[in-house]
Order: C-alpha cells, then sequence, then structure tokens
C-alpha cells in the first residue's frame, strides 16, 4: 500500500515538473500548503495572489484562462456572510461558509492542473512516435 502511494506521488511529481507554467507549479504548492494543515485561516488566502499574478501575466494565453480567472476570483472574494450554528453546542459557533467552499475550490483547482498536466503528458507521448515517423520519411 505504502510503495503504491509512493509511485502515485511520483507519477504526480512527473506532471508537475513537466507544466510549463510556473503559475501552476505555484499554485499546486501553494494549495498544498493551505490544505494538508489541520487548521488554516482565511489569512492564508494571501499566498494565492502569488499564482494568480503569474497566471495573469504569462504571455502566451490558453483556453482555460477565463475558468481559472473565475475559480480564482471565486476563491478570493469573502465568504464569512453566514455562520453556521450547530444545535448540539447549543452556541453560536464561529464557523463560515469560507470554510467549507474554500478548500472545496482549491481541491477543484488543484485537480483540474493535474488533469490537464496528465493529458499533455499522454498526447506527447502519443506524438512521440508519430513525429519519429515523420522524421524517418523527411
Amino acid at each position: 500500500m505504502a510503495k503504491e502511494k509512493i509511485k502515485t506521488l511520483k507519477e504526480l511529481a512527473k506532471i508537475v515538473r513537466k507544466l510549463k507554467k510556473e503559475g501552476k507549479k505555484i499554485a499546486l504548492l501553494t494549495f498544498s500548503m493551505n490544505l494538508l494543515p489541520a487548521v488554516s485561516g482565511d489569512y492564508k488566502l494571501l499566498y494565492v495572489f502569488i499564482p494568480l499574478f503569474l497566471f495573469i501575466n504569462f504571455s502566451k494565453k490558453s483556453r482555460w484562462d477565463l475558468i481559472y480567472l473565475v475559480l480564482f476570483s471565486l476563491l478570493l472574494i469573502p465568504k464569512n456572510y453566514d455562520r453556521f450554528l450547530f444545535p448540539n453546542l447549543l452556541i453560536y459557533n464561529f464557523t463560515n461558509l469560507g470554510v467549507v467552499i474554500n478548500p472545496i475550490l482549491m481541491s477543484f483547482i488543484s485537480l483540474l492542473i493535474i488533469a490537464q498536466g496528465m493529458s499533455a503528458t499522454i498526447m506527447n507521448k502519443r506524438a512521440l512516435p508519430l513525429q519519429k515517423l515523420k522524421n524517418e520519411f523527411t
């Protein structure tokens, strides 16, 4: 079981190394830094500005840029308008809506980046034999 986890982490590390945009690498590192600790407050969302600036300032544009912009915007909107009341505690707890939504958004963005990296890796592996054939006949 542990060997499979290590193998999976190595594969993910290969995918991250092959990502062309620095903003994606920094975003994955930032989201893992925010998601992995047991407690992470909203003030840690300040770190999200770094990959956001890298995404905005990257010269090549892709069709996914608008989706990333919307997801980053949703992540940075304050979400502490509604608080949860836990009936079994009979107290007004200070847990807000952002505690639930922010990890979901960060996980979704991370999965989107990883999926794009995996698809690019698969496409490159498929294109290699075709490239070799093309070079043989030219």
